[in-house]
């Protein structure tokens, strides 16, 4: 709610007892984080509600996405609009605009292709890492993907529960039981991208904790 110590970025607004990250209009970008890090390597367990409009005419994109990260920016942290979902790199940006020391998790609402590899759907569920260097919205540093099992972005409520045990990083969709997806990463030792089959290293985390 609006009373937690969070900082808020770009257009990111509170509304009540909910932060709008976006309005409904083209090429807006906001983002917002807590404060102080919190201690994330030895494991941690959090659940979000969201919910995605579609704006008048239907054409919404392009998502948003959960950001754990080490980045020099800190609580300040927010990149790119529209494709790089706030946390990527366009390819005409500067070097260095994308996050690094970081892991996320896309809700990818929007089909593009970026680098050559092809988002699986405008409904896809993607974790992208590429370990202390900068991050981006391609393709080529998802560690696991699926499509979500319910349309992401239908003005409804939804929740995604995020576990992170040392060696397994799992998402829970909608009050799901068991993982709706789980690979196998670890902030210190990494993972491995899934397109192609590539090792990732881990991120660096100051005293292992994470904004």
């Amino acid at each position: 709610n609006g009373t937690e110590p969070f900082t808020l970025n770009g257009v990111t607004a509170i509304q009540g007892a909910k932060y709008r990250i976006n309005p409904g209009t083209a090429s807006q970008k906001g983002s917002f984080f807590h404060t102080s890090p919190h201690l994330v390597v030895g494991g941690f367990d959090t659940t979000f509600a969201f919910r995605i409009t579609v704006p008048a005419g239907g054409a919404g994109a392009d998502g948003m996405a959960f950001i754990i990260h080490n980045d020099p920016r800190g609580n300040t942290l927010l990149t790119d609009h529209a494709a790089a979902l706030g946390y990527g790199a366009f390819l005409t940006s500067p070097a260095g605009t994308g996050a690094t020391n970081a892991v996320v998790v896309e809700i990818d609402t929007f089909a593009g292709a970026f680098g050559g590899v092809s988002d699986l759907s405008g409904n896809e569920i993607s974790i992208h890492t590429n370990g202390m260097n900068s991050v981006d919205h391609s393709e080529n540093f998802s560690i696991g993907r699926l499509n979500a099992p319910t349309n992401m972005s239908d003005n409804q409520t939804h929740t995604m529960r995020v576990l992170y045990v040392p060696g397994t990083l799992s998402i829970f969709y909608d009050g799901a039981v068991t993982p709706t997806l789980s690979v196998p990463y670890d902030f210190g030792t990494g993972g491995t991208h899934i397109l192609p089959s590539t090792p990732v290293g881990g991120v660096s985390l100051a005293s292992g904790s994470a904004f």
